[in-house]
């Protein structure tokens, strides 16, 4: 008799006004996941075995509920795991500080920002540490000038090697070595 997986257990969810990011716990022994927007197994879409997805396109304010099973080699499937957010409000507040940790690598963002050339640091050039203020990077890299709030599309990259220091738009940035994230300001609107 093959034995059933255990649920996964709910992560801690990361919300945007027009995407969540779910995530939940590993499972001992589980194959792979199935994600759906239902309680139903069999329309739900599997994802592998990874233990987060990023879903876009929704509606800023808005409760959302998806449901994850875990599913064994053996194909046992456990019990549903019931995942609950909310989008984050309309009428953004503009994005303050780094992307330290945030989103998933190769994933684009959208962020609102205010730019500014002081507070914070950055390091790089056209590429950053995750780790530098995304407002005053945006006005270094030429997207959004001092004091003006705009978006822009962020893509949130593998570490580099190296970044080096340059002067842009009035702002000198810092030089450093290698660095485990990055990011890189593709658009602004």
């Amino acid at each position: 008799m093959n034995a059933l997986p255990s649920a996964p257990t709910a992560g801690s969810h990361t919300a945007a006004q027009t995407q969540i990011i779910w995530n939940w716990n590993t499972v001992s022994g589980a194959a792979g996941y199935k994600l759906g927007t239902s309680n139903d197994y069999s329309s739900s879409t599997d994802i592998g075995n990874a233990a987060t997805k990023t879903e876009t396109g929704l509606t800023c304010n808005t409760a959302y509920t998806r449901y994850v099973w875990a599913y064994n080699a053996t194909g046992c499937v456990s019990a549903v795991t019931t995942l609950t957010q909310t989008t984050s409000a309309c009428g953004e507040t503009p994005w303050a500080g780094s992307l330290s940790g945030y989103g998933t690598l190769g994933v684009t963002y959208n962020f609102l920002v205010t730019g500014t050339t002081s507070g914070g640091s950055i390091w790089g050039c056209d590429i950053y540490t995750d780790d530098s203020n995304l407002a005053k990077a945006a006005v270094h890299d030429g997207w959004v000038a001092d004091g003006v709030t705009k978006h822009i599309s962020v893509s949130i990259l593998a570490g580099q090697t190296s970044y080096s220091t340059c002067t842009w738009n009035g702002i000198t940035s810092s030089s450093y070595g290698e660095w485990p994230r990055s990011y890189q300001i593709i658009s602004s609107w």
